[in-house]
């Protein structure tokens, strides 16, 4: 079976796929090649197998270099958002665009080095200087306890009937990405004066214009 955030982290992928010169910062074995095919990759561990070993508080390229630049999954992890945003940034032709993806309401993962959670209203300020700048959430409420639900199983033992506790959390996980329908209205705050898109959302999508 696969994981929720796999599913919804491919679709934004396919949504803006390019054939434009590309960075995938933080990328791992080069994942995102199949919808960005001019691609390079970069990676602070050797191990991850990228195209260059760099560290994205420091990229090893001239100002304006890439058409595109991706910080997929990567940004609750950095130890300076801001500087890592900052050479993202400057990397970038003038009207290149940046796709990021971060986590929001989402367990440790990558540990020891899982550093960050973002709100929408933190990331409006941090791309306070970027053009055409698009914040999407990643989850409706169902969906977001059903994602957590599944991290659930697939990150814990149980002392008892471990598959079958595993195999159950998996079934609510399922049931509850089918009942976001259900909700009408979601706040900000409990006396419901402040009126939101979604207050239990896993995750951003960013998509914004140098």
């Amino acid at each position: 079976m696969r994981k929720i955030l796999t599913e919804r982290l491919e679709a934004f992928y396919r949504a803006h796929a390019t054939d434009k010169k590309t960075l995938d910062v933080g990328s791992r074995s080069g994942r995102h090649s199949a919808f960005f095919p001019q691609i390079t990759t970069i990676d602070i561990d050797p191990k991850a197998g990228p195209d260059i070993v760099a560290d994205a508080h420091a990229l090893p390229f001239p100002d304006a270099s890439f058409e595109m630049v991706l910080c997929l999954e990567v940004f609750e992890h950095v130890k300076d958002p801001v500087k890592v945003l900052s050479e993202l940034r400057r990397v970038l032709v003038p009207g290149g665009t940046v796709l990021l993806s971060t986590r929001f309401l989402f367990p440790i993962h990558e540990a020891p080095n899982d550093r960050w959670r973002f709100t929408r209203y933190v990331l409006v300020e941090l791309f306070a200087d970027w053009k055409e700048v698009t914040i999407q959430d990643d989850t409706q409420p169902f969906t977001a306890i059903g994602c957590m639900l599944e991290r659930f199983a697939w990150q814990s033992d149980f002392r008892y009937a471990n598959k079958i506790i595993k195999g159950l959390l998996i079934v609510a996980s399922w049931i509850c990405m089918r009942l976001d329908f259900l909700v009408v209205a979601q706040y900000g705050d409990v006396g419901k004066v402040s009126r939101i898109d979604s207050a239990f959302t896993t995750g951003y999508y960013v998509v914004a214009k140098k």
